[in-house]
């Protein structure tokens, strides 16, 4: 993708080694908002980019030190996820 002339605009180089970051926010047309800590049904909302490699937010070939924080971002999400009653 990076600098692809066929892509619609700019927005649409910024990628994470494997996915264009626009494609991740919401589906095209979808109402979407910033995440601001309290869940709101119907409505996308985005959180904060995790400046990692797409390969490397799994633990692909991280170092220890490395998987340990993306452990703690998977917890927070999980919390996050079992908060949705």
């Amino acid at each position: 993708m990076g600098y692809d002339n066929d892509a619609p605009d700019t927005t649409w180089h910024e990628n994470d080694g494997v996915c264009n970051t626009v494609s991740m926010t919401h589906p095209i047309g979808s109402p979407v908002k910033t995440f601001d800590g309290t869940p709101q049904k119907g409505i996308w909302q985005m959180c904060e980019k995790l400046h990692m490699d797409h390969e490397a937010v799994i633990g692909h070939l991280v170092s220890k030190r490395e998987f340990e924080n993306i452990i703690v971002i998977y917890n927070e999400h999980a919390k996050l996820l079992y908060s949705l009653k």
